[in-house]
């Protein structure tokens, strides 16, 4: 057994459903060692709570994650988009002026 969780056999959790179910709603986690393979039993947290906690903390979006901005002044460059508009001005004059 470790500190972080609660190793029990599938015969122990067979005989202490009950006890083991009341550890799982208590924040515990148990390691149920079987011949063919080990199962986690863990708590998870309840949905309103889950929800709120994404409410009041939404993830940050990702730019390499296809997280661009919402706000249109966000994303344009102000200066690359004066840049651009000045040289092409600039083009139209000179062939105008041709």
């Amino acid at each position: 057994m470790n500190s972080s969780m609660i190793e029990v056999t599938e015969q122990e959790i067979t005989e202490n459903f009950d006890f083991c179910m009341s550890l799982v709603e208590r924040g515990n986690t148990l390691k149920i060692v079987r011949e063919g393979g080990n199962v986690l039993m863990v708590p998870i947290p309840e949905y309103k709570q889950a929800l709120d906690d994404i409410e009041s903390h939404p993830p940050i979006p990702s730019p390499s994650f296809g997280g661009l901005p919402v706000d249109p002044s966000e994303f344009v460059d102000p200066i690359a988009t004066s840049d651009y508009v000045r040289d092409e001005l600039s083009k139209m004059q000179t062939e105008l002026e041709s």
